[in-house]
Formats: structure tokens, C-alpha cells, sequence
């Protein structure tokens, strides 16, 4: 899109221009002709490179590294072509970019609530064609973008200048910094079934391997009706996977008990490195996990989970996935146990990475060890992260030896 409108130098030029002829048909004066014919010339050159001045020249922007960790440095590439039929000049480049990224050698103009607007003036040469690299750094989590640029050239006449503008959209992806944890001992049992594989076949990749007694809060779909009519009691029926069992890792993005105290940013990225790190060591040890926050995906309203497998690919696109969360619509951290009573197998691991435990939550955990799941507990304020079982027995986390 191009914008061509009257500068005020020009409108100056016109009416000034239009003044002298008028002087000069009343006075019949030589010299106010002259003077009015020479004003008519340079706005007519102004006009005219206002008009034609983008035809010879081209400006691309794109971001040289697209995928980094939080302190790496890219570059952002500037490149200008200009044809024989372009005079030398100066343009003045604009970058309207997202919030939190710095650009080295650019002169920030405007600081808005989602955007950011980083100028620059380069020189061009007729008939040739300029790289510029410019160092770029961020050091927040998350998706990055140059949404336009904008092109000003002034023409040489100094009267007029021409502004154009050019849509990028170009992407750069910082993924959350991992922070390691200590190796935990957790006791997973091997492959079972007769789909003896290290992937999930499908989602329900699971054989029935009996029933038990019936428990207050045991989803009806789990009934066992034929064993509840032949022994008079409500039993539920219990599964096993067919492949090997998978960890399920839960970060409560809440950061504070009480809901009225809103939520911590620095506490909730933290979370977010510390999922990293253990997704970095479920890979690194052959585990499928599950991962999965307390908040609603905003488009499927649906909760936040996903599957992996144990392969680098899938480790890649995790991380992707976790720079890309800026969007918190937080939901009660017990949700997403009744959201796994519903769905979930028995005989699974769960990874809980909370910087508080409430009455609420060690009511849930009780009954999930009682289905003979394991409860495993990260605090990511501690300086060394390190994992804690869980253990109803006692009512208390209790330190890894």
C-alpha cells in the first residue's frame, strides 16, 4: 500500500508558485515569471518522484536464526535493491515488530501496548543491491514477529516524500530456558500386554485386566456391571496399557491459593522451564509422557494437553509449544484431576510441578495413590529442583532420600 498525499513543503511551493505568477501578470515583470516557472519546475519533479520513486527500489526484512533460547542473538537482514533508474538517495526504515525484542543500531520510536517501532536510516545506490545485518536480542519466552515495514524517501528536491508500506510476517521462536532437576528414582514398570511397542498405538492403547470394588468418585462409564450383578456389589472395571506406561506432567500455573491474589508472571515462567527441563529428561531417558497445564486451550476451550513421544521431534515441538503460551485462562488446579478420572488409566506417574500445596489438592492426590498412582512433587522456588514422592501414609511430601 502506498501513501501519496500534498507534503506541507509542496502546498508551500504551490502557493507560492502560485503567488509570483499572479505578481507577475499584474506587474509584468521578467523576473517574477521566471521566479514562478522555476517554483512550477521543482514541484513538478517533487510530483513526479513522489509517484515513481518505489518503482525502483525494493526493501525485504527477515529474521536470519527463526528458532533460539532465551540470550542467544540473531540477526535481522535487510536487504535493498534498487535499479540504474533510481536516483542515490536515503531511506528512512521503519520496523513495526513485537514487544520485548531490541534491535541493535535501530532507534526505537514508539513503545505501544502490543507493538514496538524501530527506525533507521539507510543510504541506496542506483543499480545496486545492499545487505545490512543488524544483531537482535531477546530474553523472554515466547513468539516473536516483524508484522510491517515502512519505507520514507524524500525527493531530491527536498519538497515531497513518499511512504510505503510492506507486509513481512516474520517469525522468530524463543523457547523457554530448561532448568534441569535432580534424577528422581521412579519406579516404572515395563512393557506389558501384547502390543510390545515403545509408542502409543492409539489413544486407548489399553487391555482389561479385571475389576475391583467401587470408590466414591469412579466415573459410571468404568462400571463393571456383569461382576456388580453377580456379587451384589458395584465393581469397576480396571485397564492396563499395552505399551509402556506413561509419566503425565502437570504444571498449576496458579500461583497463589486464593484466587483473588492473582497470579505471579516470574513464578509462572518458572514453571514453564522447569516443565522444559523434565521434558528434556523424559526424552533423554526413552519415556512417552503426557504434559498439561491448568488452563483452557482459547481456541477449542478444551484443557491444555498434549502427547509426546520420547523422540527429539517431539521434544522440539514441545518446547514450540510451551514458547508459544501466552494466553492464561486459568481453571481450578482439581479440574484436571477430574478431568484424568474421567479419562485416565490407573498405574500412572504423575509429575506435579506447584509452588503450593493445598488441603484440596492433598485430598485428590490421596485418592489418586489409592488407585495405585504415584504422586511426585516439584517445587520450582527452590534453587536446586529436584522431584519428592508424595505419601499419603504419612499426609506430608516427603524428601527424596
Amino acid at each position: 500500500m502506498m501513501l501519496i498525499r500534498w507534503t506541507k513543503p509542496q502546498l508551500t511551493a504551490r502557493n507560492i508558485m502560485l503567488g509570483l505568477f499572479l505578481m507577475a501578470m499584474v506587474t509584468k515583470e521578467p523576473l517574477l515569471f521566471a521566479l514562478s516557472g522555476g517554483t512550477l519546475s521543482l514541484l513538478l519533479v517533487s510530483l513526479w518522484w513522489c509517484k515513481h520513486a518505489l518503482k525502483g527500489i525494493k526493501v525485504d526484512v527477515n529474521f536470519t536464526k527463526h528458532r533460539l533460547f532465551p540470550g542467544d542473538c540473531s540477526t535481522v537482514k535487510v536487504t535493498v535493491a534498487s535499479k540504474k533508474s533510481f536516483l542515490s538517495s536515503a531511506i528512512k526504515l521503519t520496523l513495526n515488530t513485537s514487544r520485548d525484542i531490541e534491535i541493535e543500531g535501530f532507534s526505537l520510536v514508539e513503545n505501544r501496548t502490543s507493538d514496538s517501532f524501530w527506525t533507521k536510516n539507510l543510504s541506496v545506490k542506483a543499480g545496486k543491491t545492499i545487505q545490512y545485518e543488524y544483531k537482535i536480542h531477546s530474553y523472554k519466552r515466547g513468539v516473536f514477529y516483524i508484522y510491517e515495514l515502512y519505507i520514507e524517501i524524500k525527493d531530491p528536491t527536498g519538497l515531497g516524500k513518499i511512504i510505503a508500506t510492506k507486509r513481512v510476517k516474520s517469525e522468530m521462536i524463543i523457547y523457554p530456558s530448561m532448568i534441569d532437576s535432580l534424577p528422581p528414582n521412579i519406579n516404572l514398570r515395563g512393557l506389558e500386554g501384547s502390543h510390545q511397542v515403545r509408542r502409543l498405538i492409539h489413544d486407548d492403547s489399553s487391555f482389561f485386566i479385571g475389576s475391583r470394588g467401587y470408590k466414591n468418585g469412579d466415573p459410571l462409564n468404568r462400571v463393571d456391571w456383569k461382576a456388580t450383578a453377580r456379587v451384589g456389589k458395584l465393581h469397576t472395571k480396571q485397564f492396563a496399557y499395552t505399551s509402556q506406561k506413561q509419566l503425565i506432567l502437570i504444571g498449576n500455573l496458579r500461583t497463589q491459593e486464593k484466587w483473588a491474589l492473582g497470579h505471579d508472571k516470574e513464578v509462572i515462567e518458572r514453571i514453564i522451564s522447569v516443565t522444559a527441563g523434565l521434558m528434556k529428561w523424559c526424552s533423554s531417558q526413552g519415556y512417552s509422557y503426557e504434559w498439561m497445564f491448568n488452563i483452557r486451550n482459547p481456541y477449542t476451550k478444551q484443557l491444555y494437553i498434549h502427547k509426546s513421544e520420547s523422540d527429539r521431534k517431539s521434544f522440539v515441538h514441545n518446547l514450540e509449544q510451551l514458547a508459544r503460551l501466552k494466553s492464561y485462562t486459568m481453571i481450578n488446579f482439581q479440574d484436571v484431576f477430574a478431568h484424568l478420572r474421567d479419562h485416565a488409566y490407573e498405574n500412572l506417574v504423575f509429575i506435579v510441578i506447584t509452588n503450593f500445596v493445598s488441603q484440596d489438592m492433598k485430598n485428590e492426590w490421596k485418592r489418586q495413590l489409592e488407585l495405585g498412582n504415584q504422586i511426585w512433587i516439584v517445587d520450582p522456588s527452590n534453587e536446586q529442583i529436584r522431584l519428592t514422592p508424595y505419601l499419603a501414609e504419612k499426609g506430608a511430601v516427603v524428601l527424596e532420600a
